[in-house]
Formats: C-alpha cells, sequence, structure tokens
C-alpha cells in the first residue's frame, strides 16, 4: 500500500468524522432505528409467509411494544422508588464516609501511604451538596431532557418500521443500480450483517438480563439496599464490553461499605463470582465468538465509540467494527483464496 493510499485514507476518516461530529443525533437516531429493525425483521419474514408484510410489521411491532410495556410496568415503580430513597440517603452515606476517613487513613498509613482523606471529604461534600441544590434548580432542563429522549426514542420507533416496511423494495433498488460483479457480494453483505447484528444484539440482550437478575437477587439476598436498582446498573454496564463488568460491581461494593468492610468483602467476591461464571460459562454459551474481534481492536473500537456518541457509542462500536471486519473478511478472503 503506497504512501499516497494511506494518506488519501487517512483524509476520507478525518472527513467522515468531521461529518459524523455535525449529524451525530441524526446518525444515532439512524443507527438505532436500523439496529431494531434488523433485529426485528427475521420475526416479520416468518409472519410474511402466510399474510402481506404490512400486517406482519404491525403484529411484530405491536407484540415489541406490549412485551417491553409490560417489562416496564414490572420493573419502573420499583426502580423509581429504590432511585428516590437512595437520592434521600446520600447525605447520609457522605456522611459516613467523612467519619470514617480518619481510620483509612491511619490504616494506610500504617503501610506507608499518605493520603489525606479528611481534606478530600471535606471539599467533596459540599461540591456534592452544591450539585443537589443545582439538579433541584435545573427541574425544567430535566424535564426536557426526557421529554428528548421520549421524542428520540418515537423517531427511532417510527423509523424503524419504515425501514421493516420499505427494506424489500430499497434492497430491490439497489440491486438494480449496482453492477452485475458486485451482487453476489452485496447479498453476502446483508446476509452477514443480519446474521452477525441479530446474533450479538440477542446474545448481550440475554447476558444482561442474566447479569442483572443474578446481581439484583444476590444483593438483596446478601442485604444490601436499592437490589432492583444494582441489578438494573450492572444489567445495563454487562452491554459494554469488558470495562462493562467492572463498572457495574462498583455502585454494589461502595453500598456495602455503607454497612461493613466485610459486607463490602462478600459483595466483591459475589461479583468476582458472577463475572467468572459469565466468563467461562454463560458467554462460551450464549454468545461465543459472535463478532469474531480480537481483544486489542475492540479495546480501540469501544475508546472510539465512546469519544464519537458517549456511552451509546461504546455500546455500538464493538459489534459494528466487527461485522464491518466479517464482511471484509467474506468479500476478500475468496479472492486471496483463488489467488494462491
Amino acid at each position: 500500500m503506497g504512501l499516497t493510499t494511506i494518506l488519501a485514507a487517512i483524509l476520507l476518516l478525518a472527513i467522515v468524522y468531521f461529518a459524523l461530529s455535525h449529524v451525530r443525533r441524526t446518525v444515532l437516531v439512524v443507527l438505532l432505528a436500523g439496529v431494531l429493525a434488523i433485529l426485528l425483521n427475521p420475526m416479520v419474514v416468518r409472519l410474511e409467509r402466510r399474510m402481506k408484510r404490512s400486517l406482519a410489521v404491525a403484529i411484530v411491532v405491536v407484540g415489541t411494544l406490549a412485551v417491553l410495556s409490560g417489562l416496564a410496568f414490572v420493573l419502573i415503580t420499583p426502580l423509581i422508588a429504590q432511585t428516590q430513597q437512595l437520592i434521600k440517603n446520600i447525605p447520609e452515606y457522605l456522611a459516613q464516609a467523612e467519619a470514617a476517613a480518619p481510620y483509612w487513613q491511619d490504616l494506610a498509613a500504617q503501610y506507608g501511604l499518605h493520603v489525606d482523606l479528611q481534606t478530600f471529604w471535606a471539599n467533596v461534600i459540599p461540591r456534592v451538596e452544591q450539585s443537589g441544590t443545582k439538579i433541584l434548580n435545573s427541574l425544567v432542563g430535566i424535564v426536557t431532557g426526557i421529554g428528548n429522549a421520549v421524542v428520540v426514542t418515537v423517531l427511532v420507533a417510527v423509523l424503524a418500521v419504515y425501514f421493516l416496511l420499505d427494506s424489500p423494495r430499497l434492497v430491490r433498488g439497489l440491486r438494480r443500480w449496482l453492477p452485475a460483479g458486485t451482487l453476489e457480494g452485496f447479498d453476502r453483505s446483508r446476509a452477514i450483517i443480519s446474521e452477525k447484528m441479530v446474533s450479538y444484539v440477542r446474545a448481550q440482550l440475554l447476558l444482561a438480563a442474566i447479569i442483572g437478575l443474578l446481581a439484583g437477587v444476590g444483593s438483596s439476598l446478601l442485604g444490601l439496599p436499592y437490589s432492583v436498582l444494582l441489578g438494573m446498573v450492572a444489567g445495563f454496564f454487562e452491554l459494554i464490553p469488558m470495562a462493562g463488568p467492572v463498572i457495574g460491581a462498583i455502585p454494589a461494593v461502595i453500598l456495602g461499605l455503607t454497612i461493613s468492610w466485610t459486607k463490602a468483602l462478600w459483595v466483591a467476591l459475589y461479583y468476582v463470582a458472577i463475572n467468572q461464571l459469565e466468563n467461562h460459562l454463560l458467554v462460551p454459551k450464549i454468545s461465543g465468538d459472535s463478532v469474531g474481534l480480537r481483544p486489542a481492536l475492540a479495546v480501540i473500537a469501544l475508546f472510539a465509540g465512546f469519544e464519537l456518541a458517549g456511552i451509546l457509542g461504546a455500546l455500538f462500536a464493538v459489534p459494528l467494527v466487527g461485522i464491518l471486519g466479517a464482511i471484509l473478511s467474506a468479500l476478500w478472503g475468496p479472492k486471496e483464496a483463488k489467488r494462491r
């Protein structure tokens, strides 16, 4: 590969990055709608054998909304109640941490570590209180943010419905415009995208549900408060590759420390056990090597996705890069084999 090609590729990537940074929200909505349509399309295709596609789309969408509404009804009420209770108890937890600072400071000093935790907490607590006041004063902004999230969700759902309805027509139109020699690669790419995306997202959602359930039930059995909230946090962060499970365990360990250090130790051991169960049993059985991405490349994709679009970017970066790699391998692999 010559220097001119490398420079052209870098320039192209810079242009794409510049363009995406200015239409980030639009790209995110389209991406979410596309993923949702890809996930629902297999069910639509099965129903389409017996009825019109429009009716199949309607049944699948209504059924999906019914299932999600049922889950929301079961989870949202205790989740809101526990979140409110946590916010109410934060000053008490901060006071406990400030009172325990001398003990941990003396313990650290015994091992040659000199830290000034008392000064640290003296600076942290007023800032947390000020942040709480600002949040209360910015209630209108919070309501606006929730409203924006609802609007984005509705846009994603509506756009996904249009994708499901128009996808056969869109595919036929693209096939008419593409050169004859590229049709095989186009069909192969579509099949890979559908297979990889569906298998990856299904596996990740199932893993998130299992880990969230284990975290919530385990937190309750270990005597931690806010077990539903902890389970939801663990399940959500499970969707983020590599770093997610560790981040999801931190709130539970911190809450364990508010009770006793032995409680925190048991909580940490329980989350380590969950992680080992996940790595050695759940992941191989459920997801396996669904996107075929090496760890180093997955880390790069994770950070790049977070830089571009925050948490949602981190969620989508690894599967998208893995799917792109699978497409390139499928398209160029046979050509390389023929050359040999």
